[in-house]
């Protein structure tokens, strides 16, 4: 944790994680007994690019929390090749600002008002990428991160299915 964070600003490391953190609470909300807890620690091998939630009845099927904090029009969640490899599912969460132009989290309100956005299967991810009918290329860069859009994901409600 120290080499990974070392040289990030604390305040920054903090927000992000406690954005991630949210995120996380409202898919557990939304699929409820179905995954596992959410665990607050910051652990080298969970979150952070790894898998976020497992899937009780069988854990190697990994759920990673994409979080944003923007208005609905602007947001876009950005994965990297490694979480589509260890994870089945992206699910995006929405910290919503009426603000449109608003980049800045702030980690001391009281209240937020979060929305599971929707999900997206990372198979269908993938498979855009290597059929290269994406702007992102054929060249399997491992720093590569795709954008994902609210229009390119799937009703929250079926990731539960």
């Amino acid at each position: 944790m120290v080499i990974k964070f070392k040289k990030a600003d604390p305040e920054d490391v903090f927000k992000n994680t406690m954005k991630g953190k949210l995120g996380e609470a409202i898919v557990k909300q939304c699929l409820g007994d179905l995954v596992s807890e959410i665990d607050c620690e910051v652990l080298p091998n969970s979150g952070d690019g790894k898998i976020d939630l497992t899937v009780n009845s069988d854990r190697e099927i990994g759920i990673q929390v994409k979080t944003r904090y923007s208005s609905a029009g602007g947001a876009e969640w950005r994965v990297s090749l490694d979480e589509l490899d260890a994870n089945q599912a992206i699910a995006c969460v929405l910290i919503y600002s009426a603000d449109a132009g608003a980049q800045d989290f702030d980690e001391f309100q009281s209240e937020y008002c979060p929305i599971m956005a929707g999900f997206m299967p990372t198979d269908l991810i993938l498979e855009d990428f290597e059929r290269g009918e994406s702007d992102r290329g054929k060249v399997r860069d491992e720093k590569a991160s795709f954008p994902i859009t609210i229009e390119d994901l799937s009703y929250e409600d079926g990731l539960r299915n």
